[in-house]
């Protein structure tokens, strides 16, 4: 017998897409990360995609032609409907093009490319039920998708995680927080530059969930990106706001982190080393003024560091002070703020 083992590669692949084309019809679904809400794709065979052909993904849109793009944004408007693309087209004009489509708890989450024919950046639309806009996001560059589903606020229905991304090898990540239900609505969000949004952990055990990540606000400081000082970020909704709760959850954490600066700092004096990068002053101080002990650190720091690098130091601090007081702007309420440096 004739075995796939004995096809040539090309044969393969061309099977294999055939396949692909040929997958069953009808509704698939999806369990939504730690909750009970299901990702229900459009029904009908390979139907959450534009075009079982021409479209695949967004990114291919960049490499086809007019004629084409016009018939993907044909077929997404026949996928949609009248009353969504309506919607849409109120927002966006008419020169949008789908990419994907899921449905979660009567909302739709809507990724697809803002202006087809000339502009490649990428967008992603939340309607409610009753088709009104909950969040529009276009103009970035790649990424906007439903990330997961996390319960913030302890009310056992989880909120709706959308990230995009806006290009660059650097930046941004940017997070949006959507409630869901019969009444949908934007509870507010993260803005992660370099950093993910987040790991979803109950760290205090009251069945709210934080979100885990790092912060990137010293990126580049006196330093490249991968020598840059990192600390932690916890942040969680909490009576109807986003607040940071690193210093209440990640105290110990932060003393470790500062601790373990000072020990590094004491060995580089004792084997003359005498770096100190950039990336071990600021973390030393920096992890301990985010747990409240900043001005014990400063006196560690002054008996231990060579006295160039104090005085290089203090010349950093209201910097360094500046860029830790940054950190409660990294997250929000409600709308985002117009000043989010895409």
């Amino acid at each position: 017998m004739y075995s796939i083992r004995h096809m040539p590669a090309r044969a393969v692949i061309l099977c294999v897409s055939l396949l692909a084309l040929t997958c069953s019809c009808g509704p698939r679904t999806r369990t939504a990360p730690n909750s009970s809400t299901s990702f229900d794709d459009d029904p009908g065979c390979c139907s959450k995609y534009v075009s079982h052909r021409d479209l695949v993904a967004r990114e291919e849109l960049d490499h086809l032609s007019e004629e084409v793009i016009r018939k993907a944004q044909i077929r997404g408007r026949r996928m949609l409907g009248s009353d969504i693309c309506r919607a849409l087209d109120q927002r966006l004009g008419t020169g949008w093009a789908l990419v994907r489509r899921e449905v979660v708890d009567g909302s739709h989450f809507i990724t697809l490319r803002p202006d087809a024919l000339r502009n490649p950046l990428a967008g992603i639309a939340v309607l409610g039920p009753d088709l009104s806009p909950v969040l529009i996001v276009d103009n970035v560059a790649g990424g906007p998708r439903l990330e997961g589903m996390h319960d913030l606020d302890g009310d056992d229905n989880p909120e709706a995680l959308v990230s995009t991304w806006s290009g660059g090898a650097h930046c941004c990540i940017t997070c949006y927080y959507v409630r869901l239900g019969s009444s949908p609505r934007l509870l507010g969000g993260f803005y992660g530059r370099n950093s993910e949004c987040g790991e979803a952990k109950d760290l205090d055990g009251d069945k709210r969930l934080e979100m885990v990540t790092v912060d990137d606000v010293f990126a580049f400081f006196d330093s490249s990106f991968g020598a840059s000082p990192r600390l932690p970020f916890i942040y969680g909704y909490r009576n109807g706001r986003f607040v940071d709760r690193t210093r209440e959850l990640y105290s110990a954490e932060l003393l470790r982190i500062s601790e373990q600066a000072r020990a590094d700092a004491l060995m580089e004096k004792r084997t003359n080393t005498m770096f100190f990068s950039t990336r071990l002053v600021v973390e030393w101080y920096g992890a301990a003024e985010l747990a409240g002990h900043g001005d014990q650190a400063l006196r560690e720091m002054k008996s231990i560091l060579p006295p160039g690098r104090w005085n290089s130091f203090r010349r950093d601090l209201p910097r360094i002070r500046e860029l830790l007081a940054e950190r409660g702007r990294r997250i929000w309420t409600g709308a985002p703020p117009p000043n989010l440096d895409y």
